[in-house]
């Protein structure tokens, strides 16, 4: 019996011994596991944490704890505590996802805000997991948290630049909206101001002699102005237009601590500037002038991003300001054109005018010494008063067409809506006796109506197909007027198969007294395509031919239609 307790005694023994060791050896497999998911949740900067719902308690690991700003063995380990952390403003809805928790048996998860000691602002996001007793309540809480302060930041700073690169577009296209230079600067200054949240942005006009005046401005009512100044900065030393020509940017952050001269300094303090921000804006590579952000309540670090965007928008101004320009020097030569072409259009009404009387007399002189002493005068004599007569009637001929090209544009009437076949039936009716003594055939097609002047239009139709009875070849004149409807526009034609222009003199013949032919050979001064081409062009529209010589001409003209219905 004894014996036989005896073995039963170290039996046990033996086999408490081989479960230890057991243990111990399970341990030992698990602990290499423990360890690399310990280092693991340092490298991805995890925490895990235990709520005890049912004691208020709160297990958090020492990288939770430090997430909180707080020391390793330090955190009370109960709700309140760790509510004590969170940023006020999140205190309430973090608190609220925690009673859902209980209430509602939802799994926790959010991001929100917690604040160290120290002041520091951190961003966490939690995550959980719920464990529920035997009654189906929630017992325990057990989750991870994770740090993703630079996360947050990061999409923080895409939001600000999407937000301020769609602030650019936006910007940028006010700025090319306008031609006119006033609303170009007014339009910067002002979307800058508020895109940077300056206390003052300008824009600076530089002249050649390193002096400059602030022409545009936009500033806060706690700072002083400084639009309309003459401004020269005294520590401006000879070559820094070059500089910025080349493009150079400036930015100081505190004109304080800046490594800059005091004079530069003091000219700053001038207008309560405390940090700067200049870039230069160029206009096809020549320096225009500058663009200036200044903030004036405090230093102001300036960012890469911040100083870009100035420069983009210093490009969209010059290119703007280019255009403006253009814009004012084609306007200028507008106005001056139509100073000149009014001038001229009166010089030659004028002129042709008073040339009439002394004209006629000259011609009614001639005449009668012709009548009177044509027995007394020898042939020679005869001959060169014929000359006199027949050079006096060519001028007046002449004369009346340059008045007549003069009228065009003095006693215009304004256009209405016509009936151009109606226009077109009065033209040929003034043209019969030539058609019918050429024996032409004039056929045409149905014209619409059209926005114009109807007696300078008949005018165009008489000239043009007068001069498809005049140039006629060997054949009789076959002539057809027609219309089509195009983009916003009637293309009216007259054709015809007549002798056709040679390709070097079709656009020479829309000249002023333009010829291509003898005056023995063809009457007329060559005036009446040169009509032709004024009225078309008061009327906004073209004129051109197509020809082949000894195969016809078809003229081509357009009339706008400004309602577009054709």
């Amino acid at each position: 019996m004894f014996c036989t307790s005896g073995r039963l005694r170290q039996s046990i023994v033996h086999r408490q011994l081989i479960e230890s060791r057991m243990d111990q050896e399970a341990q030992e497999r698990l602990c290499p596991n423990a360890k690399h998911l310990h280092f693991a949740m340092e490298a991805a900067h995890l925490g895990v944490w235990d709520w005890n719902a049912q004691e208020n308690t709160v297990f958090c690991s020492d990288n939770v704890e430090r997430m909180l700003g707080l020391a390793a063995g330090t955190f009370a380990g109960t709700l309140e505590a760790f509510l004590a952390c969170v940023h006020p403003e999140d205190r309430a809805p973090v608190a609220a996802g925690i009673a859902a928790v209980l209430a509602q048996k939802r799994e926790p998860h959010g991001e929100f805000r917690v604040v160290h000691p120290v002041g520091e602002v951190r961003w966490l996001a939690a995550q959980g997991r719920l464990v529920f007793g035997d009654d189906g309540a929630v017992v325990r809480v057990l989750g991870i948290v994770a740090d993703i302060t630079e996360r947050r930041r990061t999409e923080a700073e895409l939001q600000r630049q999407n937000r301020r690169i769609r602030l650019f577009s936006d910007i940028a296209l006010k700025i090319r909206q306008s031609l006119q230079l006033e609303d170009i600067l007014r339009t910067s200054v002002d979307e800058v101001q508020k895109l940077l949240a300056a206390d003052r942005v300008l824009i600076f006009r530089l002249w050649a002699d390193g002096t400059g005046k602030v022409v545009q401005e936009a500033v806060l009512e706690s700072w002083p102005a400084a639009l309309g100044q003459n401004i020269l900065d005294p520590c401006f030393r000879d070559g820094y237009q070059e500089q910025y020509r080349r493009g150079r940017i400036g930015a100081i952050a505190d004109i304080e601590t800046a490594p800059i001269q005091p004079c530069h300094a003091d000219f700053l303090r001038r207008f309560a500037v405390r940090a700067n921000l200049v870039v230069p804006i160029l206009q096809r590579e020549q320096l225009w002038g500058l663009l200036i952000a200044h903030q004036c309540s405090a230093p102001r670090q300036w960012s890469t991003f911040e100083t870009e965007l100035l420069l983009q928008l210093a490009d969209q101004m010059g290119i703007a300001l280019a255009q403006a320009q253009l814009l004012e020097q084609e306007t200028q030569q507008r106005r001056e054109l139509a100073r000149s072409n009014t001038d001229l259009e009166q010089f030659a009404y004028v002129a042709s005018h008073d040339l009439q009387e002394p004209l006629r007399m000259i011609g009614s002189y001639l005449q009668l010494l012709e009548q009177r002493y044509q027995d007394k005068l020898d042939p020679d004599a005869q001959e060169f008063i014929g000359y006199a007569v027949d050079g006096a009637r060519w001028m007046q001929t002449l004369i009346n067409d340059l008045l007549a090209y003069s009228r065009v544009g003095i006693r215009a009437a304004p256009p209405g809506r016509i009936d151009a076949s109606a226009v077109l039936e009065n033209a040929l009716a003034n043209l019969k006796p030539t058609i019918e003594n050429s024996g032409a055939t004039v056929s045409r097609e149905a014209l619409p109506k059209v926005i114009a002047d109807a007696t300078q239009l008949a005018q165009v139709f008489q000239n043009l197909v007068g001069n498809a009875l005049k140039f006629h070849g060997p054949e009789p004149p076959q002539i057809h007027i027609g219309a089509a409807p195009a983009a916003g526009e009637w293309v009216f034609s007259v054709a015809d198969n007549g002798i056709g222009i040679e390709a070097p003199y079709r656009e020479r013949i829309f000249a002023v007294f333009r010829r291509l032919h003898p005056r023995g050979g063809y009457a007329g001064t060559g005036i009446g395509l040169a009509i032709c081409k004024k009225i078309v062009e008061r009327h906004g529209g073209r004129i051109w031919v197509e020809s082949q010589p000894g195969r016809g001409s078809t003229f081509f003209f357009t009339v706008p239609e400004p309602t577009g219905d054709l």
